[in-house]
């Protein structure tokens, strides 16, 4: 059995905690490996639900613009036309692995076509564009909070 990262990096915390930061004393040496160390608890959480908050926004905002499609309509000129080969190309984009990278490079990719998408929204007059308004905010919104650092222990 090999050991997780994350269970590498909060045994390297504690050590730094308990055994290097005591015999640094009180000065600024000993509060920077202190620091140092909860650094390194906050990459363990980070590393240990990385893939599952990329994978669930994805799959939001993948839902988020299938639901667009149904009103953008095909062929449309400027904007609209504009938005809509985004939707598709977004829609038809599959993660090639769960490699943080290629979460990232999909999420990147999301992000920017569901602020474009939300600016759309917004400029119509329509209760669609609305609802989906309201979609997109309660999606940023549960983004926002899936990606908050707690600190250790809260």
């Amino acid at each position: 059995m090999s050991p997780e990262v994350g269970d590498i990096l909060r045994a390297v915390f504690l050590q730094m905690l308990t055994e290097v930061a005591p015999r640094m004393g009180e000065d600024y040496d000993a509060k920077q490996a202190s620091v140092l160390g909860a650094l390194m608890v906050f990459c363990a959480d980070e590393y240990e639900r990385a893939a599952e908050i990329r994978v669930r926004e994805n799959g939001a905002m993948r839902v988020i613009f299938k639901r667009a499609l149904r009103h953008i309509g095909a062929g449309g000129e400027g904007v609209a036309g504009d938005l809509r080969e985004e939707l598709e190309r977004a829609v038809e984009m599959v993660e090639g692995s769960l490699a943080i990278s290629e979460l990232n490079r999909v999420n990147y990719f999301y992000r920017r076509v569901l602020v474009c998408l939300q600016d759309f929204c917004e400029g119509e007059d329509a209760g669609w564009a609305r609802d989906l308004d309201r979609e997109i905010w309660l999606c940023l919104r549960l983004m926002a909070e899936g990606r908050v650092v707690r600190l250790p222990g809260m």
